[in-house]
């Protein structure tokens, strides 16, 4: 596994300008969850900087825009990533031919040219082992290669307890966003129960 890593890392010299992340509209399942936390072990939380999301089926919002969908969406993770990913997306339409296709696919190039501008590659001394070392060992020779691909797995496992520790205080944040709440809405049922039992105390001493 680590050696495809690293083979993927070579390939990627200097370093992947874009990562396009392809999930069918309306269908952001577990599985693309798992995916998108992949491509963060291998290359990193800031690849989410890189990363662009392409729907497919497009065709299924009907007369419903993509913004429209993307801002009403109650997929709690897809608007994670998509907030994660700066909002860039774009939409491919199944069905499209001829003109049509060419005019989305020019979409998606304006917002990867666009990616570009702003980001430039995500750089890491990983990406750049030296000009001789290739996917495989190529001429740098076997020993290189090795010593690449274990300097490949301790970055990735780096990457992996930096992950597990962010989604921990994550989990801590919202726990503790949740007592805080519950803390408020507990206060305000005592002030509102406060307020009817004094109501109730004054009507029943006016009437006696």
């Amino acid at each position: 596994m680590y050696k495809d890593i690293a083979d993927c890392y070579l390939l990627s010299a200097p370093g992947p300008h874009v990562l396009l992340l392809v999930t069918q509209l309306g269908r952001f399942t577990a599985q693309d969850a798992v995916a998108v936390r992949r491509v963060k072990e291998v290359f990193g939380t800031q690849a989410m900087r890189h990363t662009i999301v392409l729907f497919t089926h497009r065709e299924d919002l009907g007369d419903e825009s993509l913004d429209h969908y993307v801002v009403n969406t109650d997929n709690l993770g897809l608007r994670r990533l998509l907030a994660e990913c700066g909002r860039r997306y774009c939409a491919f339409n199944n069905r499209a031919a001829g003109e049509q296709q060419r005019a989305q696919l020019a979409e998606l190039m304006a917002v990867v040219e666009q990616l570009e501008r702003e980001r430039s590659y995500q750089g890491d001394h990983l990406f750049l082992p030296g000009p001789r070392l290739q996917p495989g060992g190529g001429a740098g020779g076997p020993e290189a290669y090795a010593h690449y691909v274990a300097e490949v797995r301790a970055q990735v496992d780096r990457q992996k307890q930096a992950l597990r520790k962010e989604e921990r205080n994550c989990k801590v944040k919202a726990t503790r966003r949740a007592e805080k709440c519950t803390f408020f809405e507990i206060c305000a049922i005592i002030i509102w129960c406060s307020l009817i039992l004094t109501v109730i105390a004054l009507i029943i001493y006016y009437q006696v």
